[in-house]
C-alpha cells in the first residue's frame, strides 16, 4: 500500500484471518444470490435478456 511504502513500521503488518474469512462470505453470498435468481423463470424463459436488450445502453452491441 502507500502507506507501507512511506511508513517501513506498518509495511509488514499482517491481516487477520478473520478479514479474509468475511470478505470470502461476502463474496460467495453475492453469487450464491445471484446463481438462485437465475433459476427463476424469467431468466430461464430469457424475460430479463430480451428486456435489458432493448436498454438505450446496449444498442452499440446489436
Amino acid at each position: 500500500s502507500i502507506d507501507g511504502l512511506f511508513r517501513k513500521k506498518i509495511r509488514n503488518s499482517h491481516v487477520p484471518l478473520w478479514n479474509y474469512t468475511l470478505i470470502r462470505y461476502q463474496v460467495f453470498i453475492v453469487y450464491f444470490i445471484a446463481g438462485l435468481k437465475k433459476t427463476e423463470w424469467d431468466w430461464v424463459a430469457g424475460y430479463s435478456m430480451d428486456s435489458l436488450g432493448d436498454h438505450w445502453v446496449f444498442l452499440p452491441f446489436r
